[in-house]
């Protein structure tokens, strides 16, 4: 039994439980927060990565690597003098303005060890394509793929936790795009009183009539139908808005 039917029965099976309390399921689209991570935009369809990230494979094949290799050593370098550079910057500083300025550089010193760290990382992920030098593995965008689910995740138990709830339903799979769908003969047939029958088995008649009811609604009223119109709140916009609070500040680099 696949994820839709499982919806459906669940939807079909508890409306009355759930109308008694009004909150106590919610619903909304993981698709909208994926969309709505920053990574989203940066996905490189043709290369199957995450550009700005460490999964991002180097242009120029062996050249390209050594030229990266060259570019950590520069800012190693850069991260190593530093604090000399401060020291010599403080000297000609008003004594009231050395806080800000050694908070700045603080600031600044995070920014560039952060951006070593993630270089030193897209070098060593670019060599473990032996005949490909510069590419990365499929592998490589495991650690971006984590990151959109822990965001996900993280939305899910603000929703969970604001509404005191332990019922989320994800609404994507129950809202596919669908043409025009005429009623069928199946359709036609009311099949809801031996799907409620407890004692009643669930042959494949009935999986293809949940079925063919799931596409002919979604043609019939579109990508705004309300999808479970009682006993839940629909929490879609909310949890769009509370992604883009979780990954605010999220870092794409511009190598």
């Amino acid at each position: 039994m696949n994820k839709i039917v499982i919806c459906c029965l669940l939807l079909v099976l508890c409306p009355f439980e759930l109308m008694a309390e009004p909150h106590c399921a919610l619903f909304l689209d993981t698709r909208l927060l994926v969309m709505a991570h920053p990574l989203f935009s940066v996905f490189d369809s043709t290369s199957n990565r995450f550009k700005g990230t460490s999964s991002e494979p180097i242009e120029g094949g062996y050249q390209g690597v050594d030229e990266m290799v060259e570019q950590i050593k520069k800012l190693e370098d850069t991260l190593l003098m530093s604090s000399a550079r401060l020291k010599e910057e403080l000297k000609t500083v008003p004594l009231r303005q050395r806080v800000a300025v050694e908070r700045k550089f603080l600031a600044e010193k995070k920014e560039l060890g952060n951006k070593l760290e993630n270089l030193k990382r897209r070098v060593f992920v670019a060599r473990q394509v032996p005949i490909l030098p510069g590419m990365t593995p499929h592998s490589a965008i495991v650690p971006q793929i984590n990151d959109i689910m822990v965001a996900i995740r993280a939305v899910v138990k603000k929703l969970k936790n604001k509404y005191n709830t332990e019922l989320v339903i994800d609404i994507s799979s129950l809202m596919p795009y669908a043409g025009k769908v005429e009623l069928t003969e199946s359709l036609l047939t009311n099949k809801h009183k031996q799907i409620l029958d407890k004692n009643a088995s669930m042959p494949t008649q009935y999986l293809e009539w949940l079925h063919e009811a799931d596409q002919y609604w979604a043609a019939k009223l579109g990508v705004d139908a309300a999808i479970i119109p009682y006993g839940a709140l629909d929490t879609r916009l909310e949890a769009v808005k509370l992604m883009e609070e979780e990954v605010k500040g999220y870092k794409i680099w511009s190598w």
